[in-house]
């Protein structure tokens, strides 16, 4: 059975909620059962807007930046074209670059793997001011025998949610301007739930192996992706050269 709705973000709070009243039984089961964990994730819709809003409001311009559409942006031709690219078949969650028009260097064995995927994953979960910090504990294996075992995923769930965000955000230059947004607003959930539907199903499509190691990446590279962010922003200008520099002035 698939579980469709953006609205699932909201277990993820669940999870955080049970931990705080100490609901330990609760959250265990939350954590090692999926199943379990997806039907809960369907109970409450009232708070959803309020969750939606700050999560794509931190996301969108990630998205612009990423896939180059910020760059073109003023002009409307070329945004609705490259729009319209990176939509086609949801090419989006793959790793590409965008290009006078075309998306090349597509990876397709690497869905959900795009640059701004894992972006957006550290920002709202992972990095020092993420908008909803998740601990390790979080994350766990959907590989229960061998080494697998021990390598921690991003939820098929949050995975989906993750490409929901980014195409909400691309779609929003498909008429060659950029939507405006007003502050929190979200996404419009009936308009993006069946998007969402079909990215989950692409993920349950894979093979268990498979999807495990994308997942696992996904984690992995979202978990570390500020850390290395901030150090490629405070290396030193390679084009100095360190053993001659101010060498030739003469005080």
């Amino acid at each position: 059975m698939i579980i469709i709705g953006v609205r699932g973000l909201d277990a993820f709070h669940r999870v955080r909620n049970t931990r705080r009243l100490k609901f330990d039984k609760i959250t265990e089961r939350l954590l090692n059962d999926s199943l379990y964990a997806q039907l809960l994730m369907k109970i409450p819709v009232d708070r959803m807007s309020s969750v939606r809003g700050p999560l794509y409001d931190a996301s969108r311009d990630i998205v612009w930046e990423k896939y180059g559409l910020k760059a073109i942006e003023h002009d409307g031709a070329e945004l609705k074209k490259a729009v319209r690219v990176l939509l086609s078949g949801n090419r989006f969650i793959c790793p590409g670059k965008l290009s006078n028009g075309k998306y090349t260097d597509f990876k397709a064995d690497l869905p959900f793997c795009a640059p701004a995927i894992i972006e957006i994953a550290s920002t709202l979960f992972f990095c020092p001011d993420a908008v909803t910090p998740l601990a390790d504990e979080f994350f766990t294996s959907s590989i229960k025998t061998g080494v697998e075992a021990t390598q921690r995923e991003i939820p098929e769930v949050m995975a989906a949610l993750l490409a929901t965000i980014a195409g909400a955000a691309i779609h929003e230059g498909l008429h060659g301007v950029r939507a405006t947004l007003r502050k929190n607003g979200g996404f419009n959930a009936d308009t993006q739930v069946p998007l969402y539907a079909v990215h989950l199903q692409t993920l349950k499509e894979l093979s268990a192996i498979g999807r495990h190691k994308i997942l696992g990446y996904l984690f992995k590279t979202a978990k570390v992706y500020h850390v290395q962010a901030m150090a490629d922003k405070t290396k030193a200008n390679t084009l100095v050269n360190p053993a001659t520099a101010g060498m030739s002035i003469i005080l």
